[in-house]
C-alpha cells in the first residue's frame, strides 16, 4: 500500500472524530510516525480545533491504527 493510499484509507477514521461541522473544514495531510498532519481551512478553523483536539485525540487513539498516536 503506497502512503497516499494509506492516507486515503485513513482519512474516513481521522473525518469520524470530528464534530459534523468541521469536517468540511479539515484534511488528512499525513500521518507518519504516530504525528497526524491536519490541513485546516482557516483560522476560524483553528481556534475552534484547538479547543476540541484532546476529545478528537482521545477518539483516535481508540482506533487500532491511531494507538500510537503522539500530541
Amino acid at each position: 500500500l503506497n502512503h497516499v493510499a494509506y492516507l486515503a484509507k485513513l482519512s474516513p477514521i481521522v473525518l469520524q472524530a470530528l464534530p459534523a461541522g468541521l469536517t468540511g473544514f479539515c484534511q488528512l495531510a499525513n500521518y507518519r510516525q504516530g504525528r497526524l498532519i491536519l490541513a485546516l481551512s482557516n483560522q476560524a478553523v483553528v481556534t475552534k480545533f484547538r479547543f476540541i483536539l484532546p476529545s478528537v485525540l482521545q477518539s483516535l487513539r481508540r482506533q487500532p491504527v491511531f494507538a500510537g498516536l503522539v500530541g
